[in-house]
Formats: C-alpha cells, structure tokens, sequence
C-alpha cells in the first residue's frame, strides 16, 4: 500500500487497526474514513455518496483471505458489506476506475489488510438501506460494442434509479423522481450498460410544449473490450434513439446541459448536436448522501433539432398539439387556433409535401378538462368525415378511458396547417405482453392516397418500436373506407398476414 493510502487527511499516519470499530458519526459521515490513492485487494472501503461498504479483493478470488493476493491487480471485484446489494459482488471492475472513484473523494479507506466481509464492523450505522428499498439490485456491467447492444424503452424506474446510484456508477444527480421516458442498453446477456431518462423541462418557462430534456445519462465507467483502441458507441447510439423517438412523439428539439460532473459534452458533438449557449447551476443539490453546498458552476447546453423526415421534412409545422394551442373566441382554448379550416384542402398534394403531426394531447395531464380535449377538432372532423362508419365514436369511446398509457397515440399528415389524414394507435406499453394496434385511418384524397396510408403507417410502426411494444396489429379492414389502398399496404412495410385476417409486426 503507498504512502497516500497510508496516511490521512491530517497527514498523520493511519493507525485503524482491522479489528477496530468506527464510532457512530464515523461510520455515517460523507467523510469517514481517509483519503486514499492507491486501492488493493484486502482494502475496506467506503463509498461516500451513498454510504455503502466494501470488501475490495481480486476479480475471482473467493478464498479466505482477501489480501493474499498481488497487490495491484488490473481488475478486482467489490464485495458489499452493506446497501440494497448486501453479501452481492461486482465484479471484474477496473482498478484504475476504482482510483479514479477514489481521487474524486467518492471512495475513502476504513482499513487494510482485511480478511474477509465476516469483518462486519465495517458497516456498523453505515446507511439506512430503508430509504431507497423501492429501487431494484442493479448491477451495471462494462459496455460493449453498439452492434451487440439492445438499446430498448424502460418502464421501469426502480431499475433505472438502482442503476444510477450504483457506487461504481454514481451519477452527479443520483435517482430521478420522474421522466416522460427511460432507455438502457442491454448487453447480449441482457445485463445494463447505460440508461439515459428524458423529461420535459421543469422550470416553467422553458417548458414550451416542443423541446425535450436529457436528464440523466450513465453507463458503466469501462468497456468490455480496449476502450482507447475500439470505442463501442454506447451513448451516441442511445442519443439517437432518443431524437428519433422524440420526433416521433412531435417534439421539435431535444436538448442537453454538459458539464455538471466534469464532462465536455463530446457524447453529445458526437451526435450532432449544436453549442446552444452556456446555462448556471447553483450546484445546490440534496440527496442521500450529499451535503449540500453552493457555488456557480457554467453548463454548456447542447440543442439538436429533430424531424422524423430529416432534411426532407417540412419546416415550421407545429407538431405537438399543445404547441399549436391558442386562444379560440370567448377566451377557450383550442387546438385549432390559427390553423387553416377542414373545408380549405385542394388535394393536390403528396407525401413529399406532408409535414408530420401528433393530433393527441401527448401530456394527458393538459387534457383533464373541457378546455383540453384529448384529441383535436380536425382528428375528430377527419375522422367523421373520411373514416369508417362509427370511426368517430370508436375515438370517443377511446377517450373516455384515457390515461397516462393509453390509447397511445393519433398521428397526423399536415399540408399547410389542414390535416389531410390521420392514423390512431390504441394499446399499453406497460403490459405484459404490450400490443399497439391501429383504430382507425381516416384520409382526405391526396394525389396517391395508397403512398399517403404508408407513409403513416411507416411512422406509427417506428414509434411502436421505440415506445417499447412488443407487437404491433393491423386489423382488418382499417383502410377500407379510403379509396386507392390495398387492404395488403403493411405486407409491404414487413408486417405478416395472420390467420383470421390483418396483420402483425414483432419487435425485437
């Protein structure tokens, strides 16, 4: 053990025997114990943030000695004494990373040379592993290389949260109280590598009803593989799953702040996003395991506009409901405001023209009461008028029985502010065996009505994916009441024929 590892904050010497026992206030303090440099097998240490110990040893020894082994190892597992993963191991951890952990103050040493976890003083009044019992054991395992990755939507935040605060993880902000959405990427073992969260602003003035925030990213702090020689492109691949899901759910940006653990942001330049200006950070932060402080730390935020065409899509188009909302006659509140009329379309026009829309109130919480219908005037108008005998009241009845998850989604083609066709997917992500299905389809004539179906169906079959279902259904006859669209269009988009009648598509 080096000099730094045997000596304290003081400078004096580290004379903590191994069978000694830590007072009360040392045991619980952000500080217990002393600063260290160098880790070794044998080493008991103790994670700062969130108030966990651990055994360090060789990765793969399991004998009973803990400290019989050569001194530094490249890789070592940590064995937990306390916290939600008691008597658990993570293994095979980079001891650079761990040193790392440990210059940064979050690791500090309670004592050398100890035998095994049966050395249970170490953990004495260490944490309350009570208050965060609703998060999920996680253990987070190094990344490899994106093209072996599942990147997948995650509903559950027990094992996000488990993930983040993760001692070997220790995300600057720890657990996330909400998100509007969660991703992970999944080795081929399925183990986690990374999650990221999303969430609309919280501060009320930047919350504009167009742009998304990245809240949290994390992933495990090494590679599988020789991160220098072969990156493996964990985060810039989830970022785009993010942006492509956020265009699909009629979001016009995607934003991000980089700086607030020491990061330069590269993730984000390496997903083409632009320097969008610096924000402040008050650094003031309360969670378990932090003390809070004060200082003005400048954050760099990062902005990437989204369109699910690309450069071919159409600009200026409104593509959220809530972002279309405006002030309608006698001071009500309308999703039509400012829009052109349902009577105003010449259809002339084609899927080259079409900007992309969501006709729902994504945010159910704005559509609580008569001001904010769950679906818009002109969906509801399209529907009664080009749908299917009963379209409009199959929508209605969806309505009624609206929540956070469900029915899921009304997307629209936009020209020049009319809806010239609308598609409604139905269906909970979070069940068990989640099934999107497509409700209903409504189409004004455009100039080819078959290439106008597709072109929905092709975004509502993306988002399905991203949303996390497990199926999507195309039930019979859903075009039939649009002339020019063969009742076999998703056959051509990969979905297969089922007995009965309509069709399907597995994800994953």
């Amino acid at each position: 053990m080096s000099l730094s590892a045997f000596l304290g904050d003081d400078g004096a010497a580290n004379t903590t025997a191994p069978d000694a026992q830590p007072t009360a206030a040392q045991a619980t303090s952000p500080t217990a114990g002393s600063a260290v440099g160098e880790l070794a097998p044998g080493d008991v240490v103790f994670f700062s943030h969130q108030h966990v110990h651990a055994l360090l040893r060789e990765a793969g020894d399991y004998s009973d000695d803990a400290a019989d082994a050569p001194l530094r190892p490249v890789r070592m597992d940590i064995e937990w004494l306390d916290g939600y993963s008691v008597g658990g191991r993570t293994r095979n951890v980079r001891r650079e990373d761990l040193e790392a952990l440990a210059a940064d103050g979050k690791v500090r040493l309670i004592a050398e040379g100890v035998a095994n976890r049966h050395s249970r003083w170490a953990a004495t009044g260490a944490r309350h592993p009570d208050q965060h019992a609703q998060d999920q054991p996680v253990e987070p395992k190094p990344r490899v290389r994106a093209d072996k990755t599942t990147f997948t939507r995650e509903f559950s935040r027990d094992r996000v949260n488990g993930f983040l605060r993760h001692p070997v993880v220790d995300h600057k902000h720890g657990r996330v109280a909400k998100a509007k959405a969660m991703f992970t990427a999944r080795r081929p073992d399925d183990e986690l590598s990374a999650v990221a969260t999303v969430n609309v602003p919280n501060a009320r003035q930047a919350c504009d009803r167009h742009t998304v925030e990245i809240t949290r990213y994390a992933s495990h702090p090494e590679d599988a593989v020789d991160r220098d020689a072969l990156p493996n492109n964990t985060g810039t691949r989830m970022l785009a799953r993010i942006y492509e899901w956020a265009a699909l759910e009629g979001f016009e940006n995607v934003r991000a702040l980089a700086g607030t653990d020491g990061n330069d942001g590269g993730i984000y330049q390496g997903a083409n996003f632009q320097n969008d200006g610096t924000a402040c950070s008050t650094g003031s932060h309360n969670r378990n395991g932090r003390s809070n402080h004060d200082h003005t730390r400048e954050l760099t935020r990062y902005l990437r506009s989204v369109d699910v065409d690309g450069e071919d899509g159409s600009p200026g188009v409104p593509r959220r409901v809530e972002g279309r909302l405006g002030n309608g006659p006698g001071g009500t509140v309308t999703a039509q405001a400012g829009l052109a009329s349902f009577s105003g379309y010449d259809g002339d026009a084609r899927p080259a023209e079409f900007g992309f829309v969501r006709e729902d109130v994504t945010d159910t919480k704005f559509a609580r009461d008569d001001a904010h219908a769950p679906y818009s005037g002109r969906a509801r108008d399209l529907f009664a008028a080009e749908g299917r005998d009963g379209a409009r009241e199959a929508l209605a009845g969806e309505a009624t029985g609206r929540g956070r998850y469900a029915p899921a989604a009304v997307f629209g083609a936009d020209v020049d502010g009319t809806l010239v066709a609308a598609l409604a997917v139905t269906g909970n992500p979070r069940s068990p065996y989640s099934e999107a299905r497509v409700l209903e389809y409504a189409s004004r004539e455009t100039a080819f009505p078959g290439a106008t179906a597709r072109w929905l169906l092709t975004r509502a079959r993306d988002w399905a994916e991203l949303e996390g279902y497990d199926v999507m259904a195309v039930p019979e006859g859903v075009f039939s009441a649009t002339d020019g669209v063969q009742s076999s269009l998703p056959a051509g988009l990969g979905f297969e024929a089922v007995e009965g009648g309509g069709y399907r598509m597995l994800f994953g």
